[in-house]
């Protein structure tokens, strides 16, 4: 077992490049930084490995192989992957995915896989098992209701455990065929951009064990339900379902709403959960036991950015991004609904506003103890160039954007409130 280097200066200059020179049981360390469209096509046991702070992959273009921008795996293949950022992967069929499943042994680590068609989709493979711990799933999906943050097939075995699965964008958080399905220590929300149909969807039944998560249904949420178990049929003679020990509120008002619906003739099992703003707590048969309903509704645990920085600041935003978006096409595809003057609505913040919001997310999701230091380098750089471009584009607005204005900001704005305003 050989390793392999990828970056300036090592042994290779792209990913790709490794890992078509790499053998079974490799591992390939890739240095902190961007590497556009180089799509990886892993069909052999490897570990990728992020070195120095995040390794972001960008796809600008649709990749060759029609699949997105990781397709990785087969039967007895062991793929780990950690430190990388996944964003743009479209495909013609308008199912492509940031990294997608083949079949085997799949880890995903401290990853953050965003602004995909899906986040990712994963064939079947009965024997086949998908661990995903410390990671981001955000704003994945095209808007049709089959496209998801994560959507696993008919394998063995899921667990996806202290994560943040935020703002799908009409399909589900998590939707899951697997035999066993294990969701613990996740905060699993449509915040304030999101338009999910479920927020799990255990959708053949099997094993479901569901605890620990904070789960929170947003007002512009696509149906009432939080929680569905065998919605499209139980194929498992072993199904069961345990939601226990979490926080599930909903804001969504639009019709009746329920926390849990069980199709399958198992009897699901509920109990310990606190419970906000749900019509019902059960639908199917179920045995619910002690759950406390809140008087008010609990803030939602902070969802990071997309595109978040590695602690040491080497992957924050460029000049020229925001996101993971350019600042030009950011403001631009906005600029429809913003007033040239900010005369008669005082609620549009002015460039300088808006900038600060986006520092202040990058910094919130930082590790307390490294936020004071991207107030500064390529962070406030990206946010400066936010603002010069709102500011060019609005010359009524206040463009400038000064050290004193963002130096030493709390994380007190977030790109969903910056969206929220100028979406």
């Amino acid at each position: 077992m050989a390793t392999l280097t990828v970056g300036n200066g090592e042994q290779y200059s792209t990913i790709s490049a490794a890992v078509a020179a790499s053998h079974g049981g490799d591992t390939v360390k890739v240095d902190a930084g961007t590497y556009t469209n180089d799509v990886l096509n892993i069909s052999h046991s490897l570990t990728l490995q992020a070195v120095g702070g995040t390794v972001k992959l960008v796809g600008t273009a649709q990749p060759a192989n029609g699949k997105g921008l990781i397709d990785a795996g087969g039967a007895g293949v062991n793929v780990a992957i950690t430190g990388f950022d996944i964003s743009g992967a479209t495909v013609p069929d308008k199912n492509g995915a940031g990294v997608r499943y083949e079949g085997g042994t799949l880890t995903l680590d401290n990853v953050n896989i965003h602004n995909n068609e899906n986040g990712i989709l994963a064939n079947a493979d009965a024997n086949g098992s998908i661990t995903i711990a410390n990671s981001t799933f955000a704003n994945n999906g095209i808007g049709d209701g089959q496209t998801h943050n994560i959507y696993v097939g008919a394998i063995g075995n899921l667990v996806v455990k202290d994560s943040t699965i935020t703002s799908a964008q009409v399909g589900h958080d998590i939707k899951s065929r697997a035999a066993s399905t294990t969701i613990t220590g996740n905060t699993i929300t449509d915040g304030a951009t999101g338009t999910a149909s479920y927020e799990i969807d255990l959708t053949n039944g099997g094993v479901g064990d569901v605890e620990n998560n904070f789960i929170e249904k947003g007002a512009r949420a696509e149906n009432p339900i939080a929680i569905t178990f065998g919605e499209e049929g139980n194929v498992y003679a072993n199904s069961s379902l345990t939601v226990k020990n979490n926080t599930i509120t909903t804001s969504y008002t639009a019709h009746n709403s329920t926390a849990v619906v069980n199709r399958t003739d198992a009897t699901a099992s509920i109990s310990g959960n606190q419970l906000y703003g749900w019509t019902a707590v059960a639908s199917g048969p179920a045995s619910v036991g002690a759950n406390t309903t809140l008087a008010s509704e609990p803030a939602a645990s902070a969802a990071p950015a997309p595109a978040a920085p590695d602690a040491s600041g080497d992957a924050a935003i460029t000049p020229d991004t925001v996101g993971g978006r350019s600042a030009a096409a950011f403001v631009t595809d906005s600029s429809a609904s913003v007033p040239e003057s900010p005369a008669g609505d005082p609620a549009l913040p002015s460039a300088s506003d808006v900038a600060s919001d986006v520092l202040a997310s990058y910094a919130d999701a930082a590790p307390p103890s490294a936020a004071a230091s991207w107030t500064d380098g390529p962070v406030q750089d990206g946010a400066m160039d936010f603002a010069a471009q709102w500011g060019s584009q609005h010359p009524a607005y206040d463009g400038a954007l000064t050290e004193t204005e963002t130096a030493g900001q709390t994380a007190a704005g977030t790109i969903g409130h910056a969206r929220v305003h100028h979406s």
